[in-house]
């Protein structure tokens, strides 16, 4: 066996995928990474009952190239054996659509063409989605994080296995090592001449800053991130375990955190707390560490109605003893509350007392100047 294939194979171990019956799904793109990793599974996945299958996605980008390489990808999975499928979009014209880049929103139909292939393969036993991740891809992203000025978290940068049963066996694996394989199995994969377009911010860190920092700087640049990379994701699981051990109350659009628990946790841990609420509710990306910091003061003040605004309409509210995740048009405490006492009415005597909806207060009554053994008179409403 080739020894990148058994690196492979004893990564998919580590990952705890190789089990018989597990479907793969190769994101296959059928350039030189996504080839590698398709060839290296058909070589390894049979011994442990596994099967294989591969998706192209088709982006409507590069015309008539992107055509010729799906022919090719195409072929190559024929040639393997290997079942293979499309999914077409036309990015440019949904990324304007959605007032999206269009490589972000690229990223987007990918995954979750992958997700949909993969909760398809689900229903007749265990499946995974693979994706053809490098050891270059994971420090030029960690690079492209720091100079868009990420958090903590954001330096892991990828998991060799994520939580949605995506995995990265290459990630370990250098794009020099992965073109040697290739030449080593007699494999010519199709080559994407986006990859050479400056007009993309990735593709310039690839091209010109990471050459400039291994001259002139660091040559084991890429290394060095990496163990950047190994340590932040690291420290991301040891809070991602503490942030599970926060209480929490899930209802439609809204997660409720007691305000006292929160405000007693240091302030690594709150934001990470808040993330991931807001994860659970739908906002996954776009938080920026000044909303976090305005989320930090307002929870130290804990003033009663107070809102702080994340992107998308998410928001971070402080009702009396509670702090409120709110997804978009979900209602607030507030805003429920305040319709209830408007709406609020009942007849009273003197001397009643009463407590107001939803806590806020209570009301006694007294008469002044008048027969305190009225009949009960119907009030304003209060």
């Amino acid at each position: 066996m080739d020894q990148l294939q058994e690196r492979v194979r004893e990564e998919l171990k580590r990952c705890g995928l190789l089990r018989e019956g597990t479907r793969f799904i190769v994101a296959f793109s059928g350039g030189v990474d996504s080839s590698c990793l398709l060839h290296v599974l058909h070589s390894i996945l049979p011994a442990f009952g596994c099967s294989l299958s591969a998706l192209h996605v088709e982006h409507g980008i590069r015309g008539e190239e992107g055509a010729r390489d799906r022919r090719a990808a195409e072929a190559f999975c024929a040639s393997l054996g290997v079942p293979f499928t499309v999914r077409s979009f036309d990015v440019p014209a949904l990324a304007a659509a959605a007032g999206c880049g269009v490589e972000e929103t690229g990223r987007r139909l990918r995954y979750e063409a992958l997700a949909e292939a993969r909760r398809a393969a689900e229903a007749s036993g265990p499946a995974c989605v693979v994706t053809a991740h490098n050891k270059d891809d994971l420090a030029e992203s960690v690079l492209l994080r720091i100079l868009r000025g990420t958090g903590p978290d954001g330096l892991a940068a990828m998991a060799a296995l994520r939580e949605d049963a995506v995995c990265r066996p290459l990630l370990r694996v250098s794009r020099a090592e992965i073109a040697a394989y290739c030449a080593r199995m007699g494999l010519a994969p199709a080559q994407d001449s986006s990859n050479a377009d400056p007009r993309y911010l990735r593709n310039r860190v690839r091209l010109e800053l990471m050459p400039l920092l291994r001259e002139r700087f660091n040559p084991n640049v890429t290394d060095a991130l990496c163990r950047l990379a190994e340590l932040a994701e690291a420290d991301r699981s040891y809070f991602r375990e503490a942030v599970s051990e926060v209480p929490s109350e899930a209802a439609e659009g809204q997660i409720s955190f007691s305000l006292a628990d929160l405000q007693a946790l240091p302030p690594a841990l709150q934001g990470r707390v808040l993330l991931d609420g807001l994860s659970r509710l739908g906002l996954a990306q776009d938080v920026e560490q000044i909303h976090l910091t305005h989320c930090g003061r307002l929870l130290r003040e804990g003033k009663d109605g107070r809102t702080a605004e994340f992107p998308q309409g998410y928001r971070l509210q402080i009702r009396r003893d509670r702090a409120l995740l709110l997804a978009p048009g979900a209602e607030g405490e507030t805003e429920a509350e305040a319709r209830e006492l408007a709406a609020f009415r009942r007849p009273f005597r003197a001397d009643d007392a009463f407590a107001l909806p939803g806590g806020v207060g209570s009301i006694r009554c007294r008469l002044c100047g008048a027969d305190a053994s009225a009949e009960p008179r119907k009030g304003p409403a209060l």
